[in-house]
């Protein structure tokens, strides 16, 4: 027997993407579970050497909501050039959507150019109320600017624990800087 259109739009489908270009240290893992909480779809995103891999599940039509999306409104720093896709068997018992930790590889991926400060930094830098007034290292993923590459994720990844700003994402426990790097405010 044949399933209706109806039933068959409210199974769920499950698919892998793979996506490379500067899609790392520009805010692309906080928009794709943003944009994927706001479809009510359920997965995941990490970053590995090659790029970003994304699990993602849901019903077909939110699935092609998503990838339209995933194009269109990227970060402004993050650019996509190439997008691979799998089918994949649907797992029900994926509940939500979560950004998870990423594999360490070797890093083959793009590391996005320095760019100017955004308007959202320097109002933070302006503003004489605000914990970042005058600090000259302040950025955020949209502006950058990434100061080192990293040898794999490993170094980084598991050290740090991010939380949603006012203006994009603050790293909570960053590494210490040496007596050296501090800038005095």
């Amino acid at each position: 027997m044949r399933a209706s259109p109806a039933i068959r739009s409210c199974e769920a489908t499950r698919i892998g993407l793979r996506v490379r270009g500067r899609v790392q240290g520009v805010g692309f893992r906080p928009f794709v579970y943003r944009l994927a909480r706001e479809l009510s779809l359920r997965g995941w995103v990490r970053n590995d050497g090659a790029g970003v891999e994304i699990d993602i599940e849901g019903a077909p039509e939110r699935l092609a909501h998503f990838r339209s999306h995933l194009r269109a409104e990227l970060p402004p720093l993050a650019h996509i050039e190439q997008l691979d896709e799998e089918l994949r068997r649907p797992r029900s018992q994926t509940r939500a959507f979560a950004i998870v930790a990423s594999r360490d590889c070797a890093i083959r991926t793009q590391i996005a150019p320095d760019a100017a400060v955004c308007d959202e930094c320097l109002a933070e830098v302006l503003d004489r109320t605000n914990r970042r007034y005058r600090y000259a290292l302040t950025s955020c993923t949209h502006c950058g600017p990434a100061r080192h590459a990293p040898r794999s994720f490993r170094s980084i990844a598991p050290k740090t624990e991010s939380s949603r700003g006012t203006s994009g994402w603050t790293w909570t426990n960053p590494p210490s800087p040496s007596r050296e790097q501090r800038v005095p405010v």
